[in-house]
C-alpha cells in the first residue's frame, strides 16, 4: 500500500490547491478513488478510506501544512454509493466474510473496480453535483407524473 501511496503522491505533488480558511484542498476524493482503483484494480471502501487519510497526512508533513481534516468512513461511503450509482464504479462480485460469524452479510467487505468507459469523464472532479442534478431530476419528474 505504502508503494501506491507513494506514486499517487508523486501524481498529485502539484496539485495541491490554495484555498481560503487554514487548510488547502490536498486531494478531491473522487479523483483519489478513481486513480487508486486505477493503480490497485479493486479495493474495498475502508481500504480506500485508509489510503486516502495517509495520503493526506503525508502530503501535510511534506509540504508543512497545518493539520487536514478528512471526513468519516460514513461521508467515505456515502461517496462510494453516489460513484456507484453514477456507474463509475462497480461491485467486483468478491465478498470477504466477516472475522466475527455473529455479523451480518450487510457487513461483509464487498470490493469494487473502476469501470474503465468512465475512468476519463468530467463529472469526477464533482459527483455530488452530478448524481443530485439526476436524482432532482427524477424527483421533478415524478413529481410532474402526479406520483
Amino acid at each position: 500500500m505504502e508503494e501506491l501511496i507513494s506514486r499517487i503522491i508523486k501524481e498529485w505533488e502539484a496539485v495541491v490547491v490554495p484555498r481560503k480558511g487554514w487548510s488547502p484542498w490536498l486531494f478531491p476524493t473522487s479523483l483519489f478513488i478513481r486513480d487508486y482503483l486505477k493503480l490497485k484494480g479493486e479495493a474495498y471502501p475502508f481500504e480506500m478510506y485508509r489510503a486516502l487519510k495517509s495520503c493526506r497526512l503525508k502530503i501535510r508533513e511534506l509540504m508543512m501544512l497545518p493539520p487536514v481534516i478528512v471526513g468519516s468512513p460514513t461521508s467515505f461511503y456515502r461517496y462510494i454509493w453516489i460513484l456507484e450509482k453514477l456507474g463509475f464504479i462497480k461491485r467486483t462480485g468478491r465478498i470477504k466474510r466477516a472475522k466475527f460469524p455473529h455479523l451480518k452479510r450487510r457487513f461483509w467487505r464487498r470490493y469494487y473496480m473502476l469501470v474503465e468507459e468512465y475512468a476519463d469523464d468530467p463529472r469526477w472532479s464533482n459527483p455530488q453535483k452530478a448524481i443530485g442534478y439526476i436524482t432532482g431530476r427524477e424527483y421533478y419528474r415524478k413529481k410532474a407524473a402526479g406520483k
